[in-house]
C-alpha cells in the first residue's frame, strides 16, 4: 500500500510497499501543484491504483494545456468569452478530450451533457455555438487564422458545422 504522510514544510512523502521488493520512500514536493496534492495526497493507495490516479491527473494537465491552446485560438480568430458559445464550445472540448466518442454523437448527447452543465436547453447549446463560429466566420479570421496556423483545411466560401469545429478544436487540444 502507498501512504501518505503529513505535509511538512511543504513536503509530502510517499511509502510505497511491495512484497516482493520491499519499502520504498519518495518524498514529494507538494505547494508546486495545487491539483496533483488536491487528487493525490492523503490517501492510501495499491501501487497500480497509484500509477493509474496519477496518470488521470497528469492528462488533466495536458488537457488544461490544450484548453489554453483553444483559447489562445479563439483570441486569435475574435471569438471572445462574451459570447455564450465561447463557454459551450470549451466544455464540449473538454467532453472530447475525455471522451473521444462524444464527437459521434454531438446533438444527441454533448449538446445534451452541456445544457445540464449550463442549466439550459440542448437548442440553446446548439444555437449559441453556431452563433459563435458565425461570428467568427464573419470576422474573417476563421479559416485563415485555422488553415495557416492549425492545419485546417477550411473553405473560404463555406462556414464549419458546428461537428467540425469541435472536432477541430478537440485536435488542437489534443496536439503535444
Amino acid at each position: 500500500m502507498l501512504n501518505f504522510s503529513d505535509e511538512i514544510f511543504g513536503v509530502g512523502k510517499v511509502i510505497i510497499r511491495l512484497p516482493e521488493v520491499g519499502k520504498f520512500t519518495v518524498l514529494v514536493k507538494q505547494n508546486y501543484n495545487p491539483r496533483f496534492q488536491e487528487k493525490i495526497l492523503g490517501k492510501d493507495y495499491t501501487l497500480c491504483e497509484f500509477l493509474d490516479r496519477l496518470e488521470s491527473v497528469m492528462m488533466g494537465e495536458k488537457s488544461e494545456k490544450g484548453i489554453k491552446r483553444v483559447i489562445e485560438l479563439f483570441t486569435k480568430i475574435g471569438l471572445f468569452a462574451n459570447l455564450e458559445g465561447h463557454g459551450f464550445l470549451i466544455s464540449a472540448v473538454r467532453r472530447s478530450l475525455a471522451d473521444p466518442s462524444e464527437l459521434h454523437s454531438v446533438t444527441t448527447r454533448l449538446y445534451h451533457e452541456i445544457a445540464e452543465e449550463y442549466h439550459t436547453t440542448s437548442k440553446a447549446v446548439e444555437r449559441n455555438i453556431r452563433n459563435a463560429i458565425t461570428v467568427a466566420y464573419n470576422k474573417g479570421k476563421l479559416v485563415k487564422v485555422a488553415n495557416t496556423y492549425y492545419g485546417a483545411n477550411f473553405d473560404e466560401n463555406e462556414k464549419p458545422t458546428n461537428s467540425e469545429f469541435i472536432a477541430f478544436l478537440t485536435t488542437i487540444a489534443s496536439m503535444d
